[in-house]
């Protein structure tokens, strides 16, 4: 549920984020650059990987991204249980966020191919991760959390993308909303809780996105930017 009054704050980022709370949330800052690094270590750039090699396993196909394995799912970690049923990815890729109770990608196949501009021959491919975000990330999700007195839970990284002719091609800024359902770990889990997530996106744009699902075990969000999500309550 979305808080019904408009409220305006300034943070530190960097540089002072003005915070608008609306259904959507956006909030711009220029001290975090394409460039720069969000997580880990590695950049948030396209074609980079955005999660530790050590978070991932299987034996799923393999293609270069500028040195990275792309490689195939982590058991369990791409479906997610909702209203007591098991729901599974509608994409694959890679799946290794360990640190929440499964993750999937719910919006229609057809859907994310169209969303994502994918085209004959191309793959339309997910990596969500465990997230090492990196001290600028941080503060954002930190500074944004203190502002709205939320408490900070898990955090990922989630890109997305197509697999064309073996190479693992990022999209940075969907054409249309991309849901996705994250399992709330039960150590994170408190009753009447409102939950969020806060995406931080490459070049500085912080967007507070609402729960738009019943199920107090999960949250569910759309997006159409990528980068790092923290779940907030």
């Amino acid at each position: 549920m979305v808080r019904s009054k408009i409220m305006k704050k300034m943070l530190a980022c960097g540089l002072a984020l003005t915070l608008t709370m609306a259904s959507a949330m956006v909030v711009n800052a220029s001290s975090m650059g394409g460039g720069s690094s969000m997580g880990g270590g590695s950049s948030m750039g396209g074609g980079s990987s955005m999660g530790s090699a050590s978070e991932s396993s299987g034996s799923g196909n393999s293609s270069s991204d500028s040195g990275n394995s792309y490689v195939g799912t982590v058991k369990g970690t791409s479906q997610v249980t909702v209203n007591g049923k098991i729901v599974i990815s509608t994409i694959g890729g890679q799946y290794g966020a360990s640190n929440v109770n499964g993750v999937a990608v719910i919006t229609p196949k057809a859907a994310v191919n169209a969303a994502l501009g994918v085209k004959d021959g191309e793959t339309a491919a997910v990596r969500i991760f465990k997230s090492f975000y990196g001290p600028l990330a941080q503060k954002c999700v930190a500074d944004t959390a203190a502002a709205l007195n939320m408490k900070l839970g898990p955090v990922l990284d989630i890109t997305m993308g197509k697999v064309s002719n073996g190479k693992y091609i990022n999209v940075q800024e969907a054409l249309a909303p991309i849901a996705v359902t994250v399992g709330i770990p039960d150590s994170f889990k408190t009753a009447g809780s409102v939950y969020y997530v806060i995406n931080v996106q490459p070049g500085g744009k912080v967007v507070l996105l609402s729960d738009i699902d019943s199920d107090p075990n999960t949250i569910t969000f759309e997006t159409t930017g990528f980068g790092v999500f923290a779940i907030v309550k």
